[in-house]
Order: structure tokens, then C-alpha cells, then sequence
């Protein structure tokens, strides 16, 4: 019944200090009307700070008292259930609790009233602080929340202590051995209760009255610090005469104490070194420069930042169309264009309403725009154009066809060939004249930048491999596998297919393409407008 009591004296005394601590805030907030001026004592906080050693030294002595309950648990460690864990994770965060609410509640008495008074007054700050918050009823119910709280510390202190004392007679230290460890008739050490009562009521009854709360915190202070350190040194000479003696090692194996801060620094240290590799030594094997590049999500607004890794041949470029967050001159400026012709199309005066009846037509579906390229290709930068080969009766084959600097008609092709029966391949046709296979129409699409590109490579070079960012980006859509089974594999499972040909291709390359903010939204969704179903 004891350790209930003290459970839930414990529990009433931290919900006083959570009720001080919210108080504070809501006075530091300006919402209480007693308090004329809550935030006086935090204009010039360290005013008046002592440099005194005595002073200093009554401080520290204090506030270790103000924490001297935590090692209550510590004597009473035989009574808990698996008690190696069980302390290392409650008495860490009840530690963390209560210095939280000590450190609230000293803002909220610094937040109630000044800091004259707070010298001044003989009494306790709590009692200060209700009074003026709350005034003087609230203060007498203090009084009992104190009596709580010291009864509560009584009860914990007497269990504790009582116990030290009964250990310390077991090992012989003291006279009358049966006397201290006995626990007749009621079941409790009736000898250490008696010695802490008679000192107890010594210390009530002996000291002056003032100083004499300061007086007994020091005289408990100063000699349970000796003795926790003597504790300690004997823990360390019992630990070397196990060693010396035949005696096994415990179980227990502690951690060395700086584990955390070795991991925390490795993990810093990997880290910085990741990121040296990356953006400072590998740019220079490779020849290379990161950059940072702006890629639109949706049509929201909504974008995301990539790193690229840009030739440094190229690097005045990219600099000179991009600003230092690495959105495009020419993406900025569109969005502008757009932006201007929106406002633009709100301020003239709405059309006027379409006719009551309409005659059925057929055709009737809009034809859609190209996308409006630059007259003149940027320095370094490439023309891509779609390129349509007739194929009726059937669907037409599509290709890109990227223009080269010197002649309109030479270029690279890539497309996908094949037919749905049998499958498609990715094909490069490089350094291709389309004198040869004239297609029945060319579409300008965009001008791709030069950091994407790199024309001497994507004229020269062999295969389909990629050589520049442009392909790379291309090559991440895979070609149409075969969609359509012939006769000899009727007994095939049915099941409902789309068909992917050269033309789906195309589109879902363009789609990587503006993901990869290497082309624009327009081209993407002009090619799924035009493609043929």
C-alpha cells in the first residue's frame, strides 16, 4: 500500500507541475488579466547575474537536490520486474519529464510576477504564483498540494532509506544487527523507521527558523554525494578482485559509453565523404559539372529539382539559359507568354452564345496545333521534328528526327520498327540523309537544349547505345513487345490487350522526355492528341 501511495501522490504532484507549467505559457501569451506585464523579466534576463563561488555552489547544490528523488527507484531495484531495462528506459524519461516541467515552471514564475518580488518574498515561488495569478483562495489550496507533496517525498525517502539502513546492518556495520533487520511484528523494519523518525523530528524541532530548509539541504547534499562516490569506488575494487579471482564475468555487458557519439560522427563523417566523391571528385575524372535543373510535375505548378551532370564544354551554356535555381530562360518566359494570353483572354468581352439549333456534321473535331518552335536554334542547341511515313490503309509510322547544324535533311532517326504480330526494336539511324526516304510530313516539335545533346557523338557514333542525355532519357522507354497472336496460338488464354505500335511509342517517350524536363508539356500533349488509335 506504501508504493501505491506513493504512485499516486507522485502522479498528483505532476499533474501540479504540468498545471504551472501551461499557466506560464498562457500569461507569457498576454491572456491573463492580473498580470500587467508578463515578459518584463525576459528583456534583460541575465541582469544582475552573481559571480559569487558560494553562491554558484548553493545553486548547484539545490538543484541536485531538486533531482535527489530519482534515486529513490535505484534502492528498490530487488522489488522491479527485469530491472536492468526496465530503469535504463523509465528512469531516463522520467528524468527528461520532470527537468521539462521544472524548466516550464520557472518560466511561469519569471512570467508572473517581477523579479523584485520574486528576491524579496520570504515565500515559496509556487505560493508567489498563485497568489498573483490566481489570487489568495488559490494560494490556500497550494498549501495542501505542498502537504501532498511532502508527504508524498516522506513515504518515498522513509522506504528507500529504510532499506539502506536494514542492508547496511545485514553486513554487520552496525551494533544490534537483529534489531535493524528484524521486521516484527508488522512486517516492516521498525528499527530504521524509528532512526529516521528521531531524525526527522531532531531536524524539525533543532534548527532556527528561516534559513533552516537551506540548512538541512545542504547538510543531506554534501554527504550522500560522498557517499555515492565511495558506492562508485567500491564498485570498481569489487570488479578488480573478480578479476583476479576464478569468478566468471557477468552477463551483463555495457556498451562503451561513447558508442553514440562514435556513431553520430562516423555517420556525419560518411556523409561529407559521399558527398566530396560525388560533387567534387568524380565531376573532375569525368570531366563533368552538376547542375541543378527545374522539372515540372503536373499542371499545377507543382515541380521538383534534378541533378545533372553536364559536360563542362557545355557548362557556359547551361549557365547562360538557366538561372541559379536551374529553371530554363525560355521555360520561364513561355510560362509568362501563357500567363499574359490567359489575362489577356479574360479581359476582352465573351463570345457570343452558339445558335439554338445546330445541324449535325460529322468531322467536327478540332484539328490540333503544333507547338510553336524558335525560328532560330540556340547556340549549341538541336531542332527535334516528328517525322510521319504514309502508311495507309493502316496507321502512319512516326519517328523522331533530330535536325543537325549543317543540313536540314541530315539528321538522326530514332524509331521503333517492327508490327504488332511479331514485336518491335529500337532502331538509330545516324547520320541519316531523309533524301533517300523522303517522309510524307515533318513536324518541328522543339528546340532541344545543348546540355541535353551532343551533335558530334549522336552523328558519329555507331550502334544504340546513348550517348548524351537526350538518349539516355529514350532509351528508359522500352520498344513495343508483340501485342497480337497469329492463328498457330489461338489456344492462347484471352484477355483484353492494348496495342502498343510506333506511334505509342513516340508518345511515351515524349512523356519521359518532359518528366525528364528535356521537352515541354505542349509537345506531349500535342503527339496524344494526333496519335492514330
Amino acid at each position: 500500500y506504501s508504493l501505491w501511495a506513493i504512485n499516486i501522490v507522485g502522479a498528483l504532484k505532476l499533474l501540479l507541475l504540468l498545471f504551472i507549467s501551461i499557466s506560464g505559457l498562457v500569461i507569457l501569451g498576454g491572456h491573463f488579466s492580473r498580470v500587467e506585464n508578463p515578459g518584463i523579466n525576459f528583456r534583460h534576463g541575465f541582469q544582475g547575474t552573481t559571480s559569487s563561488g558560494y553562491s554558484l555552489s548553493q545553486a548547484m547544490v539545490n538543484i541536485t537536490f531538486a533531482f535527489s528523488g530519482w534515486k529513490n527507484a535505484f534502492s528498490l531495484a530487488n522489488e522491479i520486474k527485469n530491472p536492468i531495462s526496465t530503469l535504463k528506459r523509465n528512469a531516463t524519461a522520467s528524468l527528461l519529464i520532470v527537468f521539462s516541467l521544472y524548466f516550464l515552471c520557472n518560466i511561469a514564475y519569471f512570467a508572473a510576477f517581477p523579479k523584485d518580488i520574486f528576491l524579496e518574498s520570504k515565500e515559496l515561488a509556487a505560493a508567489v504564483f498563485f497568489r498573483t495569478a490566481f489570487g489568495s483562495s488559490a494560494e490556500s489550496a497550494l498549501n495542501f498540494c505542498v502537504l501532498l507533496s511532502s508527504f508524498g517525498n516522506l513515504l518515498a525517502v522513509l522506504i528507500s532509506q529504510s532499506r539502506q539502513v536494514r542492508e547496511i546492518a545485514r553486513q554487520g556495520v552496525l551494533p544490534w544487527t537483529e534489531f535493524w533487520v528484524s521486521t516484527k511484528p508488522f512486517g516492516t523494519p521498525i528499527g530504521p523507521y524509528l532512526l529516521k523518525w528521531g531524525f526527522t523530528f531532531l531536524m524539525i524541532v533543532a534548527p532556527p527558523a528561516g534559513d533552516a530548509f537551506q540548512f538541512v539541504v545542504s547538510l543531506k547534499t554534501y554527504p550522500d554525494a560522498i557517499f555515492h562516490a565511495a558506492m562508485g569506488v567500491g564498485l570498481l575494487l569489487i570488479r578488480r578482485r573478480r578479476s583476479r579471482s576464478d569468478t566468471p564475468r557477468s552477463d551483463f555487458r555495457a556498451c562503451l559509453w561513447c558508442t553514440y557519439m562514435i556513431v553520430g560522427i562516423g555517420i556525419m563523417a560518411t556523409c561529407g565523404i559521399y558527398y566530396y566523391l560525388w560533387m567534387k571528385v568524380l565531376p573532375r575524372w569525368g570531366n563533368y559539372s552538376i547542375r541543378s535543373q527545374v522539372i515540372s510535375v503536373d499542371d499545377n505548378g507543382a515541380n521538383t529539382h534534378r541533378l545533372l551532370r553536364v559536360p563542362n564544354s557545355k557548362v557556359s551554356e547551361w549557365d547562360a539559359a538557366h538561372d541559379d535555381l536551374g529553371r530554363s530562360y525560355f521555360a520561364v518566359a513561355t510560362s509568362f507568354t501563357k500567363t499574359f494570353m490567359l489575362n489577356r483572354q479574360e479581359m476582352l468581352p465573351p463570345p457570343p452564345p452558339p445558335p439554338t439549333f445546330r445541324a449535325p456534321t460529322t468531322g467536327d473535331r478540332p484539328t490540333p496545333q503544333a507547338p510553336v518552335v524558335l525560328e532560330n536554334v540556340p547556340a549549341g542547341g538541336l531542332l527535334l521534328e516528328l517525322i510521319k511515313h504514309n502508311g495507309a490503309p493502316f496507321n502512319d509510322h512516326w519517328a523522331y528526327f533530330v535536325q543537325s547544324s549543317s543540313s536540314p535533311s541530315v539528321g538522326i532517326v530514332y524509331e521503333a520498327i517492327g508490327d504488332v504480330r511479331s514485336g518491335f526494336q529500337r532502331q538509330i539511324r545516324r547520320n541519316h540523309d531523309l533524301n533517300s526516304d523522303p517522309p510524307s510530313s515533318r513536324i518541328p516539335l522543339q528546340c532541344i537544349e545543348g546540355v541535353f545533346v551532343d551533335e558530334g557523338l549522336m552523328l558519329n557514333s555507331q550502334g544504340s547505345i546513348p550517348v548524351c542525355i537526350f538518349e539516355e532519357s529514350l532509351h528508359k522507354v522500352n520498344v513495343p513487345e508483340k501485342t497480337l497472336n497469329n492463328t498457330t496460338e489461338s489456344e492462347a488464354p484471352k484477355k483484353r490487350i492494348v496495342q502498343r505500335n510506333c506511334q505509342t511509342w513516340i508518345v511515351e517517350s515524349t512523356d519521359e522526355l518532359v518528366a525528364d524536363g528535356i521537352l515541354c508539356l505542349e509537345v506531349a500533349t500535342y503527339l496524344h492528341a494526333t496519335k492514330q488509335v
